[in-house]
């Protein structure tokens, strides 16, 4: 692997940041293989791939786990419920839209609780999107913790398939980001703590890479705490020594092994964390360009990272960490907890919600929408409600294309349908 990181290190180029408008990062889905990922790196990192892979089998082993408390007090599920009982939900305003579908704020009728629901168009579905959907099932049926998304129900009409989600009015952490362009100090050191809380459980509880850790996907609840989001590029049953080669996520934030094609693991979630910890201190990730996305893989897999005069040492010290190219050489996410860049937050008390919030959203009321764009909010609900109806008890989904087991309700062990 080290003679990898050389190779890469003599051929990219010094990195600058652009004072350009923040852009959204692009996204690549799963085996797109109509991406260009420079065929002359492939060949050059190819023969290394069997020495990095015994290698780390050999050498990488679980952490431990911080005393960090990785869920929520209530159970994944509880005692099944009847057959007929109903759960309605009224739709209340659209909160975005996207290609295959929307996201509506709606109302819980039984406990008056609002929620996030995104329903997706049947007909708009491809095998790649369908393979989102149901990870992204599995993943928020199968995890519970303070900072990840938490999955009310998911379930199926005749043209949609509907994940009902907590609520976080606060918006995310991009739309943050546009507003104040970087973010001081102790506010990204409250944000880092929390998302390495939240990896901390996925990589060593759950088994899961997450695979697109960015600011969008970043949310932030009216308390102002965090919630990651969006687990369609997920991959689970991922072990200290396994190895992966989907070539997906956000250009602004793959980690240089996931571009060069050679296999990534554990790692790759850790130098996301670090192009997102930077792009807070100072508004852009740290390769960001506009010359195209050659450039910007060039970049990456140079390694070569610029800080800002106004970018604390520990800070440094911690991307520096994350965005370390050999990723057996990068920190994981268990020593980035006893890092001294977050040695100021109480883990637990983090935990459990009991520490000083640096930005909490202004909302006048629960349902205000002000931090979500304005472009979708005049636009008509597509159903003034959604009525569910407990069935009989389904088991997970048995392969990538099953949607036979699609519903799923975490009040109970019986699943969900539309009527």
């Amino acid at each position: 692997m080290e003679v990898c990181v050389r190779w890469i290190q003599s051929n990219g180029e010094a990195n600058s940041l652009d004072s350009s408008t923040r852009p959204r990062p692009e996204q690549i889905d799963l085996h797109h293989s109509a991406f260009n990922r420079w065929k002359h790196v492939k060949v050059w990192l190819r023969f290394a791939l069997h020495t990095w892979h015994s290698h780390t089998i050999a050498t990488i082993s679980p952490s431990p786990s911080p005393s960090i408390p990785t869920s929520k007090s209530a159970p994944l599920s509880s005692a099944p419920v009847d057959d007929g009982v109903e759960e309605v939900y009224v739709s209340i305003q659209v909160l975005g839209k996207g290609a295959f579908g929307t996201v509506v704020l709606s109302r819980k009728a039984s406990t008056n609780t609002l929620v996030a629901i995104k329903s997706v168009d049947k007909a708009k579905v491809c095998a790649e999107e369908s393979a989102r959907l149901l990870t992204e099932r599995t993943v928020l049926s199968t995890t519970q913790h303070p900072f990840v998304i938490s999955l009310d129900a998911a379930f199926e009409s005749p043209s949609h398939y509907h994940f009902v989600l907590e609520y976080c009015p606060g918006g995310d952490l991009y739309g943050l980001l546009e507003h104040q362009h970087r973010l001081d100090v102790p506010v990204v050191v409250f944000y880092t703590a929390s998302i390495l809380s939240a990896l901390l459980y996925m990589h060593q509880v759950c088994g899961i890479v997450y695979r697109d850790l960015k600011p969008e996907n970043i949310l932030l609840d009216a308390k102002g705490f965090i919630r990651l989001s969006d687990f369609g590029l997920a991959k689970t049953h991922m072990l200290p020594s396994t190895i992966t080669y989907s070539f997906c996520g956000s250009v602004d934030y793959m980690a240089p092994e996931l571009i060069a094609g050679c296999g990534y693991g554990l790692a790759a979630d850790v130098w996301s964390l670090g192009c997102v910890v930077f792009e807070m201190l100072t508004g852009l990730p740290p390769f960001y360009t506009t010359a195209g996305r050659r450039v910007l893989f060039e970049r990456i897999c140079s390694g070569h990272v610029v800080y800002p005069p106004h970018m604390p040492s520990d800070a440094c010290n911690f991307v520096a960490h994350c965005l370390q190219l050999d990723p057996l050489k990068r920190w994981s996410v268990s020593q980035l907890l006893d890092h001294p860049f977050i040695a100021g937050i109480d883990r637990y008390q983090l935990g459990i919600h009991q520490v000083p919030v640096p930005f909490v959203p202004a909302l006048d009321h629960m349902e205000d929408t002000r931090y979500f764009g304005d472009q979708f909010k005049c636009e008509p609900v597509p159903h003034a409600k959604l009525v569910l109806t407990t069935k009989r008890n389904k088991q997970q989904p048995s392969h990538v294309d099953d949607f036979s087991s699609f519903d799923w309700c975490r009040n109970s062990n019986a699943p969900t349908s539309a009527v």
